[in-house]
């Protein structure tokens, strides 16, 4: 009895002393953490960071001034997600900065920087590709995100003169050259649909210097990438959604028929990314998630009063109808063709038909 007991006791004192080393292991591991992410930082503080070590403003040379905008989820991004503004005013006897940061689900979604004082010289570029990278790099080292590297060895490092895309995996980029700026946005691409209208990042170099940065790659999750139908078997679908569909104004069964409504009457489409908002088939719970889409702009043989067509969405990925939505013009074709005329332009009635 007398060893069985010491048998437990010491069994006992083995596990505790287990205990005891995770224990100052797990305690080590948290004192040599880095204490700078360790707890949440208000946007405020957000800012000042990726203004002191992104931006590489000297706050110290600096009056500044700070103003927080709070907005709600129903003044927020698409009314889905809240957002917080906090614009930071930065003023010295040289000049004056105004900068304006957006944050939605904790990251940054846009910035945007004013300068005050004569316009500077259109830059070159090389300058405003060297820009560009330099604010990708130290933005990756702020977020710890290898995406910012990933699209910035996108760039050409070539002259570009006008307008250029360029794709690399699932990332393609369009670089606009005007007079005074330099436009470069990455959207999201896979099997032949992008999303240059949800999940994309966007970059002004205005003159030489950095003016905007919007980001909403990270607000748009991809539910699916898979693009089951193909083009002709999604207008299949949406010619005959069309013709179901609850019209507001009386449409007559001759401008639906097969001889009238038709491959001939799509005037315009398009395989994009979209996701639930608007949509009249909702595709689960959180309304940004992206699925592939068939697009479909399909004229009616004659107007309706203002309404001359259809917009017709597929979910590619399951066949069905995302959204059916019919097309209306603020003026009547006559009154276009009139307008056209009067302005003295050449062969505007092309322009009628087009959704």
């Amino acid at each position: 009895m007398v060893i069985k007991m010491r048998k437990n006791i010491q069994s006992s004192k083995k596990y505790f002393s287990i205990f005891l080393s995770v224990l100052l292991i797990v305690s080590a591991v948290c004192i040599f953490m880095p204490k700078v992410r360790a707890t949440e930082l208000t946007p405020q503080q957000k800012a000042e960071t990726l203004t002191t070590e992104v931006l590489n403003f000297d706050t110290s040379k600096y009056e500044v001034q700070i103003e927080n905008y709070e907005r709600d989820t129903s003044m927020g991004y698409l009314g889905v997600i809240p957002q917080h503004t906090v614009a930071y005013t930065l003023t010295s006897n040289q000049n004056s900065l105004q900068l304006f940061y957006t944050f939605a689900n904790d990251n940054l979604q846009m910035l945007t920087i004013h300068k005050d004082g004569p316009a500077q010289e259109r830059s070159n570029y090389f300058r405003d590709v060297d820009v560009a990278k330099n604010f990708l790099t130290k933005y990756q080292k702020y977020t710890g995100n290898s995406l910012y590297n990933q699209l910035s060895t996108i760039i050409p490092t070539e002259r570009i003169v006008g307008n250029s895309t360029i794709t690399s995996e699932n990332a393609a980029l369009e670089i606009t050259v005007t007079e005074n700026d330099t436009i470069f946005k990455w959207y999201y691409t896979a099997n032949g649909a992008i999303a240059p209208y949800s999940k994309f990042i966007s970059i002004i170099i205005e003159r030489g210097v950095l003016s905007t940065f919007v980001d909403n790659w990270q607000l748009y999750p991809v539910g699916s990438a898979y693009v089951g139908l193909s083009r002709d078997e999604a207008l299949t679908v949406a010619l005959e959604a069309a013709r179901s569909h609850a019209w507001s104004l009386e449409v007559e069964a001759t401008s639906l028929s097969v001889e009238n409504f038709n491959e001939a009457s799509v005037c315009w489409e398009s395989l994009v990314f979209m996701g639930s908002v608007e949509a009249d088939n909702v595709r689960g719970e959180y309304p940004l998630v992206l699925y592939p889409v068939w697009q479909f702009g399909i004229a009616l043989d004659r107007w309706y009063g203002y309404m001359y067509g259809v917009e017709v969405d597929v979910w590619a990925d399951i066949g069905e109808v995302r959204r059916v939505h019919e097309a209306w013009s603020s003026i009547l074709p006559e009154e276009e063709t009139a307008f056209f005329a009067d302005m003295g332009e050449q062969n505007s009635g092309e322009t009628v038909r087009k959704l």
